[in-house]
């Protein structure tokens, strides 16, 4: 018997819809699920329930208004014969006995625990509960998602507890991407998760974040804030920037349509087109490629300078290209000239220039 990700227990009187729904939208997202009882077959239902739930990582409650009904008497009390015979409870036994990641989900109006609950399954009343319900439906399935104990979830935890080894944050998404293909919304939720928690032991923010994108370049750091709906704009400094903030809960992280950071043109790649202008015939192409000799890029030397710059800038943070590679100065004027689009833009010694398109790239301006 393969694990599971999930099992579903639930009251089929009155929760049988909400966990069906829960099922397939779990299992779209990648998360394997054990939900219906009927699919057993001919096995001993007993020990087919008890070896489903034992093999599942996780199990989620659906704490309907009548999950609980069974077996109550009309002062509050429970009939333990009920309790012991009712397969509802022995799940919910069970799941507390074995130490489960349990999550009770509130459905269908239901939003509490009876008082006297039996003192065997008592305890699912001290779990941490989610509600599914129209208004926060989205909002409380990607919380539930991000607490779900699943491969990805427990390849994150191994990774923020070894982050002082040489691994670094793209290295862990790449391993991520080898289990069962889930949402954009799946991989944001736990990814973010595990960030909050490191987050919150760092007293030094800067030096976390320095450590989270150790040996990523601009091109992963672009596409991982642009997976999380962030702001992807700039260069390395505007980007762990933008990262910082969206960690801190600021909505300066977020786009904004009055913003710089909303041009139509990132102004990365502006550079790269100036760069690429600045260099375009054959023979300030081989140029730019002895110069750029230093990077250890192996270049496919037959395309043009714009893409060679476009390749060195996804790969390179601008002020490291700059400490790396000794442009000459009347190149470094000329880019200026483009990029600003006026004369003023250019005037200057070449490391106040230098400087000038560092802030200009990480909208610093």
């Amino acid at each position: 018997m393969s694990n599971k990700d999930v099992f579903i227990s639930y009251r089929r009187q009155d929760g049988a819809t909400a966990a069906r729904l829960l099922c397939d939208i779990l299992e779209r997202r990648g998360v394997t699920v054990f939900f219906d009882r009927e699919s057993i077959g001919s096995e001993n239902f007993d020990d087919a329930i008890e070896k489903n739930l034992d093999s599942s990582r996780n199990v989620l409650v659906i704490v309907s208004p009548e999950i609980f009904s069974r077996g109550r008497n009309a002062d509050g009390s429970y009939n333990p014969r009920a309790v012991s015979d009712d397969w509802v409870y022995r799940e919910l036994r069970l799941s507390l006995e074995k130490k489960k990641n349990i999550i009770p989900i509130f459905v269908n109006g239901a939003n509490g625990f009876p008082a006297n609950l039996p003192v065997e399954i008592s305890g699912i009343s001290r779990r941490d509960a989610l509600t599914l319900n129209h208004e926060n439906f989205q909002e409380n399935l990607n919380k539930l998602i991000g607490r779900l104990v699943t491969p990805k979830h427990q390849l994150l935890e191994q990774y923020f507890q070894n982050l002082n080894e040489e691994r670094s944050l793209e290295f862990l998404v790449k391993d991520c991407a080898k289990f069962s293909e889930a949402s954009k919304l799946e991989v944001k939720e736990l990814l973010l998760n595990q960030i909050r928690k490191y987050w919150t032991g760092m007293t030094d923010s800067s030096k976390a974040l320095e450590i989270l994108l150790a040996d990523t370049d601009v091109e992963f750091t672009k596409d991982l804030c642009r997976n999380l709906g962030i702001n992807h704009r700039g260069g390395m400094a505007r980007l762990s920037l933008t990262l910082q903030e969206f960690l801190e809960g600021k909505s300066s992280s977020f786009c904004h349509k009055d913003s710089k950071l909303e041009e139509d043109q990132d102004r990365l790649e502006k550079l790269a087109e100036s760069f690429g202008l600045a260099y375009r015939s054959i023979d300030d192409r081989q140029n730019a490629l002895e110069l750029l000799k230093k990077l250890k890029i192996d270049f496919d030397t037959t395309r043009s300078s714009r893409w060679i710059f476009d390749q060195v800038l996804a790969e390179f943070d601008i002020e490291e290209l700059f400490e790396n590679v000794n442009f000459p100065e009347k190149d470094i004027k000329y880019v200026c000239q483009l990029l600003f689009e006026d004369y003023e833009g250019s005037v200057g010694r070449k490391a106040t220039l230098i400087s000038r398109i560092c802030d200009y790239v990480n909208y610093v301006d």
